[in-house]
């Protein structure tokens, strides 16, 4: 049962804000053909993949984030 606690504490601690000494990050997100969301952080300087392996073994596409979609309730002007 232990087990089961230490890989929630994992998945909660990689939610916490991350410190100085990480990399500014960004995340890229990729759609499988099965319609899974995968969510994939990376190094602002990284080259991003266009395709990544999804956790069912489909390839996932790259979802681009139009301009509109990035700032949807922020205020224009």
């Amino acid at each position: 049962m232990n087990d089961s606690r230490d890989r929630l504490s994992a998945e909660f601690e990689r939610l916490e804000p991350p410190s100085n000494s990480y990399a500014p990050r960004q995340v890229v997100t990729y759609l499988c053909t099965r319609e899974h969301l995968v969510a994939v952080p990376f190094a602002l300087e990284a080259e991003v993949p266009e395709v990544w392996d999804c956790r069912c073994g489909q390839p996932a596409t790259r979802v681009e984030v139009g301009e509109g979609e990035a700032t949807s309730g922020a205020a224009t002007g």
